[in-house]
């Protein structure tokens, strides 16, 4: 297949908004459309510079990331972080886009962060774990977050734990339907220990949030005894430092 250039859309009288939605829901098929092998690549890199709209910059990083898997290059990883720092530029417009609306989706961060686990333990776990940390200093003093907030804050937070240990333990695949998985096999490696040493120090996933209450005790041992771990936190520590 010959060179890809970057999209021109001009419609007659559309308003930018429309324009740059129509041209993000492009960029984001073809990259789930075109196969390894195509110049899928460097069109896509050419949505990754600066001057970029921020939307289009983060859909291409998601078809690239999506596309390459472990091979996707740091400059994508990093535009995906910035993405999820960034967020207020980018969610709700990504929100809009006709395959995110078809398509299940629970929030901006999450959906990337479920990316990010894809492209390999070496570069997803510290990546996620920045994404982690990032959200226990965004909580800073839980007196001065709406209950609203809380209950947001943690959610994410749980959707980013769940992507750690997806990209530490099953290849970076969630846990779908009914299944009793195994314990999972000791020793830790080396990148399964640094994953879960984040999950049980991070503090915004274990704090009691109010109004969350039983629930956020459920989530947390179906989370971890989805990937046959077990939930307490103190049994998690004590894993880490478990022998065969």
């Amino acid at each position: 297949m010959g060179g890809l250039s970057p999209l021109l859309l001009p419609q007659a009288g559309a308003r930018p908004e429309t324009e740059l939605l129509v041209q993000a829901a492009l960029v984001s098929s073809l990259g789930d459309l075109l196969e390894a092998g195509t110049a899928l690549p460097q069109f896509l890199t050419s949505y990754l510079r600066a001057e970029t709209p921020p939307l289009l910059r983060s859909v291409a990083a998601l078809a690239f990331a999506r596309h390459a898997g472990p091979a996707a290059p740091p400059a994508v990883l990093q535009v995906l972080l910035e993405a999820i720092a960034h967020r207020e530029l980018v969610e709700a417009s990504f929100g809009q886009l006709p395959q995110v609306y078809a398509a299940h989706y629970d929030d901006f961060p999450t959906h990337v962060c479920q990316t990010l686990a894809k492209t390999g333990p070496e570069h997803a776990i510290p990546a996620l774990a920045e994404v982690l940390r990032g959200y226990s200093s965004a909580g800073g003093d839980m007196k001065e977050l709406r209950l609203i907030e809380e209950v947001q804050l943690w959610r994410e937070c749980r959707g980013v734990a769940e992507s750690l240990l997806a990209a530490a333990f099953t290849e970076g695949e969630l846990p779908g339907g009914v299944r009793q998985p195994e314990p999972v096999a000791l020793p830790l490696r080396q990148l399964q220990r640094m994953a879960l040493t984040v999950l049980v120090e991070e503090e915004a996933l274990w704090r009691p949030y109010a109004q969350l209450g039983y629930s956020q005790e459920y989530q947390l041992f179906e989370l971890f005894e989805d990937f046959g771990l077990p939930a307490a936190r103190e049994d998690l520590r004590a894993l880490l430092h478990a022998r065969p």
